[in-house]
């Protein structure tokens, strides 16, 4: 069993994690989880207690620069063509909107 974090027992800033069987901060600490992949846990841990839809607008903000940029760190490899559609969408999407810039 993991040691229990003392600085759990404060939460700054609201009580939106404090019924949580296990904080997402102990979920992602003892995973090894990126910074983004620990956002979408935040995010999508907290959205009904928090911020509601704009907490998971961040989450999928958080999981769309997680699935670009897990793709495109692996471009000298084949690409699955659902990923590379996907990729192709999103670029699309970024030039379009620059072209009124």
């Amino acid at each position: 069993m993991a040691v229990k974090m003392m600085a759990l027992r404060d939460q700054v800033g609201g009580n939106h994690y404090r019924n949580l069987e296990i904080q997402p901060i102990e979920f992602i600490l003892r995973n090894n989880l990126s910074f983004v992949e620990g956002n979408v846990i935040k995010y999508i841990t907290r959205w009904q207690k928090k911020g509601g839809v704009e907490d998971l607008l961040k989450t999928h903000h958080y999981l769309e620069l997680l699935i670009e940029h897990t793709l495109t760190k692996h471009h000298d490899s084949e690409i699955h063509p659902a990923a590379q559609e996907y990729l192709d969408k999103i670029r699309g999407e970024k030039e379009n909107d620059n072209a009124g810039d």
